[in-house]
């Protein structure tokens, strides 16, 4: 059978009650780290099941590498609907997405929509493109995010991945402006 788009996956995404003690819980159980939190911020331009949302989605994230994927914790603070909220009541949590990259967003985005996946929530992302999150949860029992091949996004991948090899295991959770890392000369997630 060939794929309707095939893709690798790069993160596992969790949402969570309590990020610093999910980073704890994570470290403990798999030992990864460090992880590196971002400042609470509200998503950009906001279609939610395919019209915007008047109230914004507030979320706070932490990101650590585990192997050859991304892990992703993810606090949303916002009482609104959200494609965070399709899955998990406020105060819940568990796998929320994969996350893929494509080099033809609109075009991967179309395949899975007729291949009955449907957007759940779609925002702005770095460079002025565009991120979503397809609905794949009668297949895959999670959603899927789907990021445009961005330079800033792969940037943000490639520190990630760098740091966790450097890591003097101190310091687990630090901070992180997430729109401004330094690059990784080299090296591209």
């Amino acid at each position: 059978m060939t794929p309707v788009v095939p893709f690798d996956v790069v993160q596992n995404a969790y949402l969570v009650p309590d990020l610093a003690a999910a980073c704890h819980r994570f470290h403990e159980l798999y030992g990864i780290g460090p992880f590196f939190r971002g400042r609470p911020h509200a998503l950009g331009d906001v279609a939610y099941r395919g019209a915007p949302i008047a109230e914004p989605v507030v979320v706070e994230i932490a990101c650590a590498q585990a192997g050859e994927v991304q892990i992703e914790l993810i606090a949303e603070s916002s009482p609104g609907p959200s494609c965070y909220r399709d899955m998990y009541e406020s105060g819940e949590g568990g796998l929320h997405h994969t996350a893929v990259f494509t080099g033809d967003y609109e075009g991967a985005k179309a395949a899975l929509v007729a291949a009955g996946d449907p957007v759940a929530m779609e925002l702005s992302g770095p460079q002025d493109c565009r991120i979503c999150y397809l609905d794949t949860r009668p297949v895959l029992g999670h959603m899927l995010e789907l990021c445009p091949e961005v330079p800033a996004i792969r940037q943000v991948y490639a520190y990630i991945r760098e740091q966790s090899t450097r890591w003097d295991r101190r310091e687990l959770i630090q901070p992180l402006d997430f729109r401004a890392v330094p690059a990784v000369p080299g090296r591209q997630a």
